[in-house]
């Protein structure tokens, strides 16, 4: 595909349907040469359910602000196009012809007005810039939601993976974090959070400023400070206060895989989501082995497991 980069704004105006005649039939011819005709056909099912003012507000403040921050070098071959239920947003029509990792849709809620800003990161790792100009990065398997409405003065949103947020500060309008079994209540801060519905153990970690963490019933309460962090069980209920080590809790966003003192379950469920496998733990009690490890120089994963079972000896 050649200057595919001097088809963006040609093929973003197609999608909201500002396209001059005279670009019509520029888009149109170079999307019927061969190499192209397969975005031909992805542009053809893309469709915006949103008035001409709604789409410009996507554009301005979706595209223009996130388009050039969600790209990352560990794209998925494919993706998935979801249901007739999504409706596909300037952005996520941009990750669809390019593979990229991090897809974009608007979910519109039935017989209601209320729409999400839906992001999600199979596979790879990707950064977004939100409308308040804080930045969250997203890990693989997560999904971060937000209303359209989102902005400075109504900052909430919901996570289900891991995410490293770095907020900014607006005193009077508090950032909301909600996750299946807790919320969070930030200022301007910077902290990472793990809430895969697969793991048993919800992990935050502070580094910089405070937050504010709850349970779903809001009958416990508690603030988290500088390089302290929380783990909740989701299983038990039960939260443990303890100090972080930074290295392991942001290694993730370099590509590392780091673990201290992590049952073999929840490296397992690291590893799948790293190298896209599912893991069946067969001989019994493997699975609430304590392991500690880094992997900084892009381990394949044969070679992080034969380091493993140096430690503790089992076949694969």
């Amino acid at each position: 595909m050649k200057e595919k980069g001097n088809h963006w704004d040609l093929f973003t105006k197609k999608l909201v349907g500002e396209n001059h005649p005279e670009e019509e039939i520029q888009l149109r011819e170079w999307m019927l040469e061969a190499e192209n005709r397969r975005l031909s056909e992805i542009i053809g099912s893309i469709k915006l359910s949103y008035d001409a003012e709604e789409a410009i507000q996507v554009k301005e403040d979706i595209f223009k602000k996130t388009f050039h921050k969600i790209f990352s070098s560990n794209a998925p071959k494919t993706t998935r196009i979801p249901g007739r239920k999504f409706f596909l947003s300037i952005a996520a029509g941009m990750a669809l012809l390019t593979g990229i990792t991090a897809l974009f849709l608007l979910l519109k809620n039935s017989g209601s007005d209320s729409q999400l800003v839906v992001i999600t990161c199979p596979s790879g790792i990707s950064t977004i810039l939100l409308p308040d100009s804080s930045s969250v990065t997203l890990n693989a398997g997560s999904t971060l939601k937000y209303p359209a409405g989102f902005n400075k003065k109504s900052r909430r949103v919901s996570l289900e993976g891991e995410a490293f947020f770095d907020v900014k500060k607006y005193r009077s309008h508090p950032f909301i974090i909600s996750t299946e079994s807790m919320n969070f209540k930030v200022l301007g801060t910077t902290f990472n959070i793990s809430a895969y519905p697969r793991d048993k153990e919800l992990i935050v970690s502070l580094l910089s400023g405070s937050i504010e963490v709850n349970d779903k019933l809001n009958l416990r309460s508690l603030v988290l400070h500088p390089d302290e962090g929380l783990t909740f069980n989701t299983e038990t209920s039960e939260m443990k206060l303890a100090t972080i080590d930074s290295e392991y809790v942001t290694g993730w966003i370099k590509g590392n895989l780091l673990f201290k003192k992590s049952p073999f379950s929840l490296i397992c469920n690291m590893l799948g989501r790293k190298f896209g496998y599912q893991f069946e733990i067969r001989r019994t009690g493997l699975e609430n082995k304590i392991f500690t490890g880094k992997f900084t120089n892009n381990e394949t994963l044969p070679q992080i497991l034969d380091i493993i079972k140096v430690n503790e000896s089992f076949s694969y």
